[in-house]
């Protein structure tokens, strides 16, 4: 067993070949280079491990299961409490570890108390495994990276370069105190103020990864439609979600994943939950004069949130003929579909646009960003179903970004900029995106952010501070108040024929097309990064 105090801090985004050649020159020695699994493991909610029979396995791991008792004793998380508790295999070594903050501050190098004990073999791996779910604990990240380690034996410094996948590479630096640390950094060619006290998940949040599951593996999975749907659903279960709460949100991502909505379906469900513990209470209308209300969201789950405004605005669109609910303080949803097709199929027009954060830069002018994606979807009632368009302001989603990131891949052409203002095809260097129809869209975003910011009491994008300053605007149309409901989407119905008959292509063709297919197969292909992940929620 080894009890210790580790000094260390990190250097992002480092050019590892650079790198490298440095700590070889300076007579550094390799002393791994492996893939390493990481199983973190916490309390299962407010569970509290129990103490159970004192095995021989129980005692050989007890200096560690000790600590974690102490830490539970609050009845809050151990990651709540920056402590860590990891199952590690490093190459042909494997340990279980526990890892918390000694309550030193350093801006630059952290502090931290790292008790490990050795696991002697795969069975006892899997003994350790059974022994930690016994005892309460339930394994809430899956992690692999690849680990290149060197010493440097005459100060006594280590240095991981670590990657992730979806992360640019870095490099941990332990030593015995801040200046060794510090002195480490000036051996690879760095400065003292490139140091970074950062954990790994500031490291992810930094990225927008989400740490939960991540591998290096690029397989897909086929998952039949229910058991999707049972997973879905058992993750919302745990968090305390009723069905009926629960039923509306899986169905918003599950649509939109048979749509091919890659980006807004089961993977940016993986990714909203990580902030539903976040939700105050349901939303709260806080003011309402006739057609017209503001609603507080009061950072409820968005699908949810979302709900309570169709629900609201449907009603008033019914008695005064249209209504118009802005909400604000609310979590994220996926498409805007779902909403405009509900309100539609009660039979009247919807129109929904929301911001977000500031990713669009202007076309003339300084290269900043200063508006949101702002998409806008429009439902019409026919007398089949609801016609819907659902679009982006921008070339594409911004979270095609972090999609691409998670996967691998690389980004269209002439579609997102880097820091500098230039096009860039790396997701990695990404940070801004580009309307489309130049100045034209750029000015149609512009007056769709009026609506939801300024209107609503939400923040405009050069104030933005947080990801609840966004706003939305549900708006509903009654026929009936300008025309007969029945003459309106016989109307709708005979212009839509019209437009097939001459081959158009119409807004929502190609999604419905996608569903329509996908609905048919027996099993849904996700990839083994987002089906771990959510296997783990």
């Amino acid at each position: 067993m080894q009890n210790h105090i580790e000094l260390e801090a990190k250097i992002l985004d480092i050019d590892t070949g650079a790198v490298v050649e440095r700590l070889q020159k300076n007579g550094a020695r390799k002393i791994l280079d492996a893939i390493t699994i990481i199983e973190t493991y916490d309390v299962y909610g407010t569970h509290i491990p129990k103490k159970r029979g004192r095995s021989e396995l129980h005692q050989r791991y007890s200096r560690i299961i000790t600590e974690v008792e102490k830490f539970t004793q609050s009845k809050n998380s151990l990651l709540s409490q920056g402590a860590y508790l990891r199952l590690r295999q490093e190459g042909k070594r494997s340990e279980l570890i526990l890892k918390y903050g000694t309550g030193k501050k350093d801006v630059r190098i952290k502090s931290e108390r790292e008790i490990s004990i050795s696991v002697r073999s795969k069975k006892e791996w899997k003994s350790v495994q059974a022994m930690l779910v016994e005892r309460g604990l339930r394994k809430v990240f899956y992690q692999e990276k690849h680990r290149i380690s060197y010493v440097y034996d005459k100060a006594n410094l280590r240095f991981d370069i670590d990657t992730w996948p979806g992360v640019p590479t870095y490099i941990e630096i332990e030593g015995a105190s801040n200046e060794a640390v510090k002195k480490g950094a000036r051996m690879i060619g760095y400065r003292a103020s490139d140091l970074r006290s950062f954990k790994a998940k500031e490291v992810f949040k930094k990225y927008s990864i989400s740490p939960i599951f991540l591998t290096f593996k690029k397989n897909s999975v086929q998952i039949t439609h229910n058991k999707l749907l049972t997973v879905m659903h058992s993750a919302l279960s745990k968090r305390g979600i009723v069905k009926k709460d629960a039923d509306w949100i899986v169905n918003h991502y599950y649509e939109a994943e048979l749509m091919g909505k890659k980006t807004h379906g089961v993977r940016k469900f993986c990714w909203d939950m990580q902030f539903y513990d976040q939700r105050i209470s349901k939303p709260k209308v806080i003011k309402d004069s006739y057609a017209v209300a503001i609603i507080d969201g009061n950072r409820e789950i968005g699908p949810l949130a979302a709900r309570f405004c169709i629900h609201l605005v449907t009603k008033k669109a019914n008695q005064f003929g249209i209504a118009v609910i802005g909400l604000r303080n609310f979590q994220r949803y996926g498409v805007l579909a779902t909403w405009t097709k509900t309100i539609a199929e009660k039979g009247l027009v919807g129109i929904v646009t929301n911001s977000t954060e500031p990713f669009v830069v202007p076309p003339n002018g300084k290269k900043i960003p200063v508006l949101g994606t702002n998409p806008l979807s429009i439902g019409f009632p026919t007398a089949t179903n609801p016609i819907v368009m659902d679009i982006s302001t921008t070339k594409e989603p911004m979270s095609l970004v972090w999609y691409e990131r998670t996967r691998g891949g690389v980004l269209p052409k002439n579609t997102f900029f880097d820091s500098k203002g230039m096009y860039t095809t790396d997701p990695w260097l990404a940070r801004w995106v580009d309307v489309w129809g130049g100045l034209k869209g750029f000015n149609f975003s512009c007056m769709l952010q009026l609506f939801s910011g300024p209107l609503l009491g939400a923040q405009t994008e050069h104030a933005w501070e947080n990801p609840y300053e966004v706003g939305a605007v549900f708006i509903a149309i009654n026929p009936d108040f300008l025309q007969s409901r029945s003459t309106v989407e016989k109307s709708t119905t005979d212009f839509i024929r019209f437009l097939k008959k001459n081959n158009v292509i119409l807004p929502g063709d190609h999604g419905r097309a996608v569903y329509t297919l996908n609905k048919k197969k027996k099993r849904i292909i996700l990839s083994e990064q987002v089906w771990g992940w959510l296997n783990l929620l």
